[in-house]
């Protein structure tokens, strides 16, 4: 029981060098993750067809 419990706090916990968004709880933060993504794709594409 013990091993369950400590796997299952340790499942939403925080990665050493994690680069990437904590879990939404809302819609409003998945439309921000999304927004973000999407932001950070054309900008990858158009620096690499610029440079």
């Amino acid at each position: 029981m013990n091993l369950f419990l400590n796997t299952f706090i340790s499942l939403d916990a925080p990665t050493p060098w994690g680069v990437y968004f904590q879990d939404s709880a809302s819609p409003q933060m998945e439309g921000l993750v999304e927004l973000h993504d999407s932001i950070m794709f054309y900008l990858v594409l158009i620096l690499f067809t610029v440079g």
